[in-house]
């Protein structure tokens, strides 16, 4: 959380400024990630993922408004997560669905947007 640029859009769009801060983001995700390998869950973990450990000046450069990824953000937490898969659910790894590719696994890439579907 870049919590000047997340208070910021607060108060200009709701009068008021935001409890969130990047320590309680940190700590939130820290618990997420404890729970998820109790659990034998394959994790993501997007604080270190997008810089949240580092400079405000550098993560921030991920979120559109302090709080939500931009493109930028959102770009570094798909491959991310694709990362994950091919580690640790290869079957599930997306693919580009080429003309004449027999037998291939994983997920289409060549799926409907969500804005297409809603």
């Amino acid at each position: 959380v870049d919590q000047k640029a997340w208070d910021d859009y607060c108060v200009s769009e709701f009068g008021c400024t935001s409890p969130r801060t990047n320590d309680a983001a940190k700590l939130y995700g820290d618990r997420v990630k404890n729970v998820g390998q109790e659990l034998g869950c394959s994790i993501v973990d997007s604080f270190e993922l997008l810089g949240g450990n580092g400079e405000v000046s550098e993560y921030g450069k991920n979120l559109d408004d302090g709080l939500h990824l931009n493109e930028k953000g959102n770009g570094l937490l798909f491959d991310g997560l694709v990362d994950v898969i091919r580690r640790d659910l290869p079957d599930l790894e997306p693919n580009d669905d080429f003309v004449g590719k027999e037998k291939l696994k994983g997920v289409s890439r060549q799926g409907k947007y969500w804005k297409d579907l809603c």
